[in-house]
């Protein structure tokens, strides 16, 4: 299983997750995680979801965590590179995975009112050599709902980001302002409690 743990200051781990979307060439040598999405409540009372890599792309993972598990901070841990959408996409756009990071890691905070953090490797620094697992695509930031990035590597080269941010009151001034836990809760969200999107016959 591809996994990531969420631990706390003494080493205990209060959080582990098996990765459920697998990137196509993964599935050869990985099995999908079965045990769903779950979240934990840090000592500052945050509640915090996990998700790996592709995981980002489906937004009903950021749905789970963030509506039904009521995260607050969702962090996603990666191995993401700008050749893995193959020869196709590099034709279209060198850096289409590289957009492709950016965007959904804006629209993920805005759409849930959510504190995102995306890490993903950056290239080995002073060596000329082929990156041996192709050319990471970088992009670790953290996005935050009003403001987008709040703290971004936007290149592939390494760096450390740290950013102060008041998670509980950034997402609940979103909550204030757009509602949209709030609209989930009371089913007027497709995909919500209640029979929003259920199709009646006239």
């Amino acid at each position: 299983y591809n996994t990531a743990h969420y631990i706390d200051k003494s080493g205990k781990v209060l959080l582990a997750y098996r990765k459920v979307h697998l990137w196509h060439p993964e599935r050869q040598y990985m099995k999908k995680g079965e045990n769903g999405f779950s979240t934990v409540k840090n000592r500052f009372g945050i509640e915090i979801g996990l998700c790996i890599c592709w995981d980002v792309a489906f937004p009903e993972v950021f749905r789970e965590l963030a509506m039904k598990r009521k995260a607050q901070l969702i962090i996603a841990p990666a191995y993401w590179s700008l050749d893995d959408g193959g020869e196709l996409a590099v034709a279209q756009d060198p850096l289409s995975e590289a957009k492709m990071l950016n965007s959904i890691s804006t629209a993920r905070c805005f759409e849930n009112g959510i504190v995102f953090v995306l890490c993903n490797p950056a290239n080995e620094s002073n060596v000329k050599r082929k990156q041996p697992f192709g050319n990471m695509a970088g992009r670790t930031q953290i996005a935050v709902p009003f403001k987008g990035p709040v703290a971004h590597c936007d290149h592939e080269r390494e760096e450390m980001i740290i950013a102060n941010v008041d998670i509980k009151s950034i997402a609940e001034d979103a909550e204030e302002v757009y509602k949209v836990r709030q609209d989930w809760d009371a089913g007027l969200v497709y995909g919500g409690y209640a029979n929003c999107g259920k199709s009646s016959r006239i």
